[in-house]
């Protein structure tokens, strides 16, 4: 750097090593002031970067569980009317697998900047498939006749009967639904980690 003092012209040379303090100290100020801090923040997590990864992701994120039921059936031979002495009644009991999912495209996400959390407002849960596990199905006859037989019908009856028992206790159960949450906390949780800023950060679903 070149300056003159009357009519004379001092040349003056920087090292790197004063390059490195001068750039140091402007650090400290610009930290004194708070315009490195403020930079620093806004580098962190950004709710636009946390939906793009749960989109590009999967547009459903599933969770399976096992579900119970018990139904009451109840069979009776009609002609137009019922007919007496037709009537069969038994109570059925059987376990099945119910896969639900959410759709992360209809998620909407909000930072909680002071407490590090995301949080995540879910849609409504859907149900993906049912899968009866017939081994486990088992009758009590409460009222049997004989002149209500059972056939091949009688057990493609007991099946879809059986299957809409499953979904509908799946729908009805809180803790079916509060394992899915959970679940799907775990899985964009483990998205959100990989984002800049995303360490600090937990994930609720909701």
């Amino acid at each position: 750097m070149d300056t003159n003092k009357g009519n004379k012209t001092v040349n003056i040379r920087i090292g790197g090593g004063a390059i490195v303090i001068i750039i140091v100290l402007i650090a400290a100020i610009l930290a004194g002031t708070g315009i490195l801090s403020k930079a620093i923040a806004d580098q962190e997590l950004d709710v636009k970067d946390v939906k793009h990864a749960f989109k590009a992701q999967s547009d459903i994120v599933t969770m399976s569980d096992e579900i119970k039921i018990k139904v009451t059936y109840r069979s009776v031979k009609k002609l137009g009317i019922e007919l007496p002495f037709t009537e069969t009644r038994e109570d059925i009991t059987a376990k099945g697998t119910v896969k639900g999912g959410y759709n992360l495209d209809k998620v909407e996400v909000t930072k909680d900047k002071e407490h590090k959390i995301i949080k995540v407002r879910m849609p409504k849960m859907k149900i993906i498939s049912k899968e009866l596990d017939m081994d486990s199905v088992e009758h009590e006859s409460l009222e049997s006749s004989i002149f209500n037989w059972k056939g091949e019908d009688y057990t493609l009856k007991m099946v879809g009967i059986l299957e809409k028992e499953l979904v509908k206790q799946a729908k009805k159960n809180g803790k079916f639904e509060e394992k899915a949450l959970k679940h799907a906390e775990k899985v964009l949780g483990g998205l959100v980690s990989k984002l800049e800023g995303g360490d600090d950060y937990t994930v609720v679903c909701y």
